[in-house]
């Protein structure tokens, strides 16, 4: 990622985990993060960016979607610090980010908390809260289960046994930790009218110039309903990365 925001800037909020600021490359504010109703205002910061670092669990999850964060990053231990050091740079003034593990995004409501995240930002109409909400579910679906877990998709005509043996797929690569340890990243940036969505995922890849087969009478679904909502949409880093962008109404 390319630095946009100096770390003198980030205020980052954690839940114990970062007592120890050894590994965070440069000065920012860190703040321990207690659940209590009073407790941390983050609309009173003096417009500093806001992340919130730790362990993600649905509660959690859902109650810091509907507070004032602009990063959310899955913190794994040292490890985890590269990570970390990436959003802080990155983080701009128009910028929204959510970074997580396969493992902990499998089975979460990731676009609707990302989506929560986003409208604390930006004004989204209603109609347009539920088409990114759609694109978001098609693509950081794709990213986790086809890009970090390497998992096939069902081939429509070969119907339930097909689900069957993707699902049991899953399971077992879900609890495979070299896959599970993937990232995925999203990221949001605007100047209105103009959105930009980002999924990042650290799998593979493919070859996005392949044509793949798609039945005439099959749903649409995956990437060609992402298309169908979006003006336009970008594939990059080899299959790795999805860029979405779609153009906001102007009062």
């Amino acid at each position: 990622m390319e630095t946009t925001a100096k770390h003198k800037h980030v205020a980052v909020w954690h839940d114990g985990c970062l007592d120890n600021q050894t590994g965070i490359d440069s000065k920012v504010a860190i703040r321990k993060w207690c659940p209590a109703p009073g407790d941390a205002v983050f609309e009173r910061l003096d417009d500093k960016k806001n992340v919130f670092v730790g362990e993600i669990q649905a509660e959690l999850y859902t109650s810091l979607t509907k507070r004032a964060f602009e990063g959310i990053v899955e913190y794994q231990g040292p490890e985890s610090m590269p990570v970390l050091n990436s959003v802080l740079c990155s983080i701009a003034s128009h910028e929204t980010i959510l970074n997580l593990t396969s493992r902990t995004a499998y089975g979460l409501a990731n676009a609707e908390r990302f989506c929560e995240m986003l409208s604390r930002r930006i004004d989204l109409q209603e109609e347009h809260r539920l088409e990114l909400l759609i694109i978001l579910q098609e693509a950081i679906a794709n990213a986790v289960l086809h890009g970090n877990l390497e998992v096939e998709s069902a081939p429509l005509e070969e119907g339930i046994p097909a689900l069957e043996k993707q699902y049991n797929e899953l399971e077992q690569k879900i609890s495979d930790s070299a896959l599970s340890d993937r990232r995925v990243e999203v990221t949001a940036s605007w100047n209105q009218p103009k959105l930009t969505v980002c999924i990042t995922n650290e799998g593979p890849g493919y070859d996005a110039d392949k044509q793949h087969h798609i039945p005439s009478d099959a749903p649409i679904r995956g990437m060609e309903l992402i298309r169908s909502l979006t003006d336009r949409i970008e594939i990059e880093k080899k299959g790795r990365q999805l860029k979405l962008f779609l153009r906001l109404p102007v009062d």
